[in-house]
């Protein structure tokens, strides 16, 4: 969820903080996933890439969002994803 709200923020977001707290939640949840898929891995166990259903939710609604409106209604799924 936190890496495809972000890259939706780096198409919608009109702030360029917005969109620089995004790019580095790109890169700080890749590298995390990186290592969750080797350690998954190393137990002989695959994650999966579907999302759950209230992040799946949650994303459509941030998607949906009005222009305006998309950089608190992201900042906003952050801080509740944290």
């Amino acid at each position: 969820f936190e890496i495809l709200s972000s890259q939706l923020a780096l198409e919608r977001s009109q702030s360029q903080d917005v969109v620089a707290f995004a790019q580095r939640m790109i890169e700080d949840h890749q590298a995390a996933g990186e290592k969750m898929v080797v350690a998954a891995s190393s137990e002989g166990l695959a994650p999966t890439s579907q999302l759950m259903p209230d992040h799946q939710a949650q994303l459509d609604s941030l998607a949906a969002s009005a222009a305006g409106d998309f950089d608190g209604v992201y900042l906003g799924a952050q801080l509740a994803a944290h």
